[in-house]
C-alpha cells in the first residue's frame, strides 16, 4: 500500500510530464511581394488557426515556413507570389496556409492582373487599362484565410491613372485607389488591408502591403507586417515585415517591397516545458514555440 501511495502522489507531481495535452497553432504563410511601377500592394499571407486535444508523448510535428514573394523593378510585372506554410504529423488534423497573391503590375507596356492568395494582391491601373484586385482564399474555411485586394475606387472615372490598390490582409480587404484623373496630387493608392491578433497577445500578423501613390511618402501597409508603397521620387517599396506573412509595399518607378515571410506558433498551457522545437518562450502560464524557419515540434 505504501509503494501505491507514492505511485499515486508521483503521477500527481508529474503528470504534464507524460500524459497527452492540448495545443493551439497558427500557420501564416510567406506574404506576396508588391508590383512593379505603379503597381498594386502585395497580398498578406493566408492566416490560419486550429486546435488538437491529447497529443501523445513523442508525436513529431512536421513545420514548413513559407517564403515572401521576392521584389521586383520590372515595369508591368505582378508582383511573384509567397510560398505556403503547413504543420502536419499523425496526431493533428493537418493544416496548411496559401502564399500571398502579388500585388498587379503597372505603367510601362500591357499591365498583368494582381494573383490570388492567401490574401489577394492590389489591383492598379495604367490610361483606360484598369485590373482590380485579386481575390483571396476563403477555400471554406472559417475564419477565411485573408481578404481581396483593393480594387478602383466607384468614383473613379476610367480614363487615365497610374495610381493602385492596397493588397489583401487576414482581417481585411485592402484599400481602393480613389484618383480621379491623371494630374499629380490627385492619384492617392490605397492601404494595405489589416492583419490579425492572434489570441490577442499584441501581435499582428498577415498585413497587406500599401499601393503606390504619386505623393511623397508613399501609402502605408496593414497591421501585421504590410509594408509601405514608394511613394513619388522616393525609395523601393518597403519588404513585408519578417516572419509575420505581411505583404510587400507597391513600387511606383524605383521597385516594389518583397513580402515577409511567414511563421508557424504552437502553444500549450503548462507550468513546464513539455516540447522541444523552434524558440521557446513562457507567459502568462503557456509555453510557445515560435518557427522562423522549417523545422520539428517533439512533443
Amino acid at each position: 500500500m505504501t509503494g501505491f501511495g507514492y505511485n499515486v502522489n508521483g503521477f500527481g507531481a508529474f503528470a504534464n510530464r507524460s500524459a497527452p495535452y492540448d495545443i493551439d497553432w497558427l500557420v501564416v504563410a510567406g506574404g506576396g511581394a508588391g508590383g512593379g511601377v505603379y503597381a498594386g500592394g502585395g497580398g498578406a499571407g493566408g492566416y490560419r488557426t486550429g486546435s488538437q486535444s491529447l497529443i501523445p508523448k513523442g508525436s513529431e510535428l512536421t513545420v514548413t515556413v513559407g517564403a515572401g514573394g521576392a521584389s521586383t523593378s520590372s515595369a508591368s510585372t505582378r508582383g511573384p507570389s509567397g510560398s505556403a506554410s503547413s504543420l502536419e504529423g499523425s496526431a493533428i488534423t493537418n493544416m496548411s496556409s496559401s502564399g500571398g497573391g502579388g500585388g498587379a503590375g503597372g505603367g510601362g507596356g500591357s499591365l498583368q492582373a494582381a494573383s490570388t492568395g492567401g490574401s489577394g494582391g492590389g489591383g492598379a491601373g495604367q490610361y483606360s487599362t484598369i485590373f482590380n484586385g485579386a481575390a483571396g482564399n476563403s477555400g471554406g474555411y472559417s475564419p477565411v484565410e485573408g481578404y481581396a485586394g483593393g480594387s478602383r475606387n466607384s468614383s473613379f472615372n476610367g480614363t487615365t491613372t497610374y495610381a493602385s490598390a492596397g493588397g489583401g490582409g487576414a482581417g481585411q480587404v485592402g484599400q481602393p485607389f480613389t484618383e480621379e484623373n491623371y494630374s499629380y496630387p490627385s492619384m492617392v493608392g490605397g492601404e494595405g488591408g489589416n492583419g490579425l491578433n492572434w489570441n490577442s497577445l499584441g501581435t499582428y500578423y498577415a498585413g497587406g502591403g500599401g499601393g503606390n501613390a504619386n505623393s511623397a511618402g508613399g501609402r502605408p501597409g496593414g497591421s501585421g507586417g504590410g509594408g509601405r508603397s514608394e511613394g513619388r521620387g522616393g525609395s523601393p517599396g518597403v519588404s513585408g515585415t519578417a516572419n509575420t506573412g505581411g505583404g510587400g509595399g507597391a513600387a511606383y518607378t524605383n521597385g516594389s517591397g518583397a513580402g515577409g515571410s511567414g511563421v508557424v506558433i504552437i502553444r500549450y498551457q503548462s507550468a513546464a516545458q513539455l516540447a522541444t522545437g523552434g524558440t521557446v518562450t513562457s507567459a502568462s502560464g503557456y509555453y510557445y514555440h515560435t518557427f522562423t524557419s522549417s523545422g520539428t515540434f517533439t512533443a
